[in-house]
């Protein structure tokens, strides 16, 4: 394998590697498949004919079309780009061949981008371009002379000079779309967050270790709850068989309702993903507004449902109210369902032994039980025992994670006829105090119980307040690093130092500026345009129509630009170069190969001899004319005073030819 093939494998890895988590496993299994054979085709263990090329690409298209059932879409035209990017490593043996690779590994990589959306990897894209711009040059230039080198630099430089001011400005006047996709609008159902809708033993700690960020929320106005108040709902959780809980009835939607007072705090909350989601709400949050081409729909109890279109990250506000409970209790059952023989269990005996008036006076009781046993918190408590899981956590190993808590405090409640669910989402967040933001990450995620007060509604009860206040005083982000607490020292001198480390103010500052470039570039979307240009008194009459008449001049004029630089260096070619390029394009046209004026012309004759259309006296010429042409462009110590002449018997031999 040569090493330009090398590096087109090096290439198209880079340009794949990055978005294999986006990818479909189909996708992936057939690439894989396709690129074996590349890989033995570049090293010549095993040739690829033409006709196993085409059967391979006719298969490879056929597989994915049945799978994904049409030619629409972007993850459909992905595919396919990525199959022929694939098929066109089997054939780079010429030039055209590599820049037709790199066309489409290109295209590939921004329809992967289109579903990624994420800062990071348009950052990795443009590095990409730049290399691949790079290698190019390189591959383009290896024959090239320094003369030839430089102009072509020196060209480059300009345009780049005007492109970036040009970029720039056509960033905020390029007329945004009202639809979610450049080409269609695509629906992404994946979810990526630690968030769970079944909760079951052992189900949040796969993903209560991870750091990776879910969610940003900032508190408008400056109102703000505080870290232990801040519980965001995801999912309500009502049927279970005594250790696994899931929705349960679609239908139960009994939840308070919002007072005619004032609203208590507004909130903005950005998904880190480009993802559909459950909705992270606040309790009591209404007047949602969707700032996302998405779709939300009402879930159970007060949860909502987003579908965003493929090119969109969630973003939505909300505000909280003071609630009243409705007076339509009739969907309480749904909340009182208990596991079969259930009533056997040692744990329900326990429930019966003392019976109080409210429901206040149960979680009291159960949290008083909870601190004076020696239960303990831990992020992997291990297995129970499957025949009877509720026993063997509550009166033997007593150890455990929020879910088992919240599902021991829902299960004695019900037990006594009192109405309770299990609540999954997060809690807490790490706050950056740089820009006033919480970052909501996948360690933060939570469970916990909400029971029903006929006077109150839905009141809500961390029991994991009970075993570990710290993990709700202090949140995921430091309850976690606890073991780093120094002897002797208090626990707001551990909170200070931790937060006030250089490497912890370099991740606040990196991630500021990421969240503040995201809500400023990657969400500019048609309404942020259009309350940009009215706060220039630029009138929203007719607004598209003006961009677009205005990005056409700006275009036009950018165009204009572009050109005259190219001509003018173009004319800057010393004038023995110009005949040379004027004559290749002659013998181009008249004998249908196509001679590149970059490269020299006694390597030229290389390639014409082996074409063999020129006759004795034509070798003659040509070598006549390569010995005129490196003497004008090559020997700094000739006689300029026979230049004139040198350029006339090139130009009457470039007419012989």
């Amino acid at each position: 394998m040569n090493k330009l093939k090398i590096y087109t494998h090096l290439f198209f890895l880079f340009s794949v590697i990055p978005f294999i988590g986006q990818l479909n496993p189909v996708i992936i299994a057939t690439t894989a498949f396709l690129y074996f054979f590349a890989i033995l085709h570049s090293f010549k263990i095993f040739l690829v004919k033409p006709f196993l090329k085409f059967f391979l690409l006719f298969s490879s298209f056929i597989l994915l079309i049945s799978f994904f059932g049409e030619f629409r879409g972007l993850e459909t035209g992905v595919a396919l780009l990525l199959t022929l990017t694939v098929i066109k490593m089997f054939e780079l043996n010429e030039k055209r061949d590599y820049y037709l690779f790199f066309v489409i590994d290109l295209l590939m990589m921004v329809g992967q981008l289109l579903t990624v959306y994420s800062l990071f990897m348009v950052a990795y894209v443009i590095t990409y371009v730049f290399f691949l711009y790079l290698f190019i040059n390189f591959l383009n230039s290896k024959n090239d002379t320094e003369l030839i080198k430089k102009e072509r630099l020196k060209a480059l430089r300009q345009v780049l000079l005007w492109s970036i001011p040009a970029g720039i400005v056509l960033f905020f006047l390029f007329p945004r779309l009202l639809v979610g996709n450049l080409f269609f609008n695509t629906v992404k159902e994946t979810n990526k967050t630690g968030f769970i809708e079944q909760l079951k033993p052992g189900s949040l700690s796969e993903v209560i270790n991870d750091p990776t960020p879910v969610f940003r929320a900032n508190f408008l106005a400056g109102k703000r709850p505080s870290l232990p108040e801040m519980y965001w709902r995801g999912g309500v959780l009502g049927l279970t068989d005594g250790f696994n809980w899931t929705p349960g009835n679609r239908g139960a939607t009994l939840q308070s309702i919002k007072s005619n007072r004032r609203p208590i705090i507004n909130y903005e909350v950005t998904f880190e993903e480009f993802q559909s989601s459950n909705l992270f709400l606040l309790k009591n949050s209404h007047n949602i507004r969707n700032l996302s081409r998405s779709y939300i729909k009402r879930g159970v109890s007060g949860t909502y449902v987003a579908r965003v279109l493929s090119n969109q990250k969630l973003k939505y506000r909300a505000t909280t109210y003071k609630s009243v409970p409705l007076k339509n209790q009739n969907a309480l059952t749904t909340y009182k369902q208990l596991p079969g023989n259930f009533n056997k269990s040692k744990f329900y005996n326990w429930s019966q032994q003392r019976k109080f008036q409210t429901p206040e006076e149960y979680v009291r009781f159960f949290r008083d039980y909870i601190s004076s046993q020696s239960f303990s918190y831990s992020l992997r408590p291990g297995p129970m025992n499957p025949q009877n899981q509720i026993d063997d956590f509550f009166f033997n190993k007593k150890i455990g994670l929020c879910e088992h808590y919240a599902s021991s405090l829902a299960l004695y409640l019900r037990a006594n006829n009192i109405a309770s669910r299990i609540v999954v989402g997060f809690h807490g967040g790490i706050y950056n105090d740089l820009s006033d933001y919480f970052i909501i990450r996948n360690e933060d995620a939570h469970a916990w119980v909400e029971y029903w007060n006929p006077n109150e509604g839905w009141v809500l009860s961390d029991p994991t307040a009970y075993v570990a206040p710290e993990r709700v005083q202090l949140g995921a982000f430091t309850f976690n690093q606890l073991s780093d607490l120094q002897e002797g020292e208090g626990l707001d001198e551990f909170i200070q130092r931790k937060n006030s480390s250089f490497f912890q103010r370099f991740k606040f500052a990196t991630d500021m500026i990421y969240f503040k470039l995201n809500n400023s570039f990657l969400n500019y979307d048609y309404e942020t345009q259009k309350n940009f240009f009215e706060r220039l008194n630029f009138s929203s009459e007719k607004f598209r129509i003006k961009l677009i008449v205005i990005v056409g001049i700006i275009l036009g004029l950018f165009s204009g630009i572009i050109i005259f630089f190219l001509k003018r260096n173009k004319a800057k070619y010393p004038m023995a170069h110009r005949v040379y390029i004027e004559l290749c394009k002659k013998l181009s046209k008249k004998h249908g190969i196509w001679l590149n004026p970059t490269i020299n012309p006694r390597i030229q004759y290389q390639n014409l001899q082996k074409a063999n259309i020129f006759d004795d006296s034509d070798h003659k010429h040509w070598n006549q004319f390569a010995l005129n042409y490196n003497e004008l462009m090559f020997n700094p110590k000739r006689d300029t005073s026979i230049d004139r002449s040198l350029l006339k018997e090139l130009r009457k031999v470039g007419k012989v030819l």
